[in-house]
């Protein structure tokens, strides 16, 4: 699996459900990032083809981590853990 292309692909599928993603990062470091209503989350494709997502909390701690991590396998279900962090 072409990373950059399920990169691209999510990306497109995010923005068609009216989210606003931005791409950050480049080659391998390359992640989605999004956020609304205080919530955030970065997503970025592992090299095996899965998803890990980091969802965030709204915080004026410069070092606060994430709320919660996890993985995902396919396009779908990482669509799915975002869209249900962001609503």
């Amino acid at each position: 699996m072409n990373a950059n292309c399920s990169l691209e692909a999510l990306h497109s599928k995010l923005r068609q459900a009216g989210y606003e993603v931005s791409m950050r990062g480049s080659g391998a470091g390359q992640f989605l990032f999004l956020e609304n209503a205080g919530r955030a989350v970065e997503s970025s494709i592992h090299s095996d083809g899965s998803w890990w997502i980091e969802v965030w909390e709204r915080s004026d701690d410069e070092n606060a981590g994430p709320v919660e991590e996890h993985w995902a396998d396919p396009d779908d279900e990482a669509l799915a853990l975002i869209s249900a962090w962001l609503e």
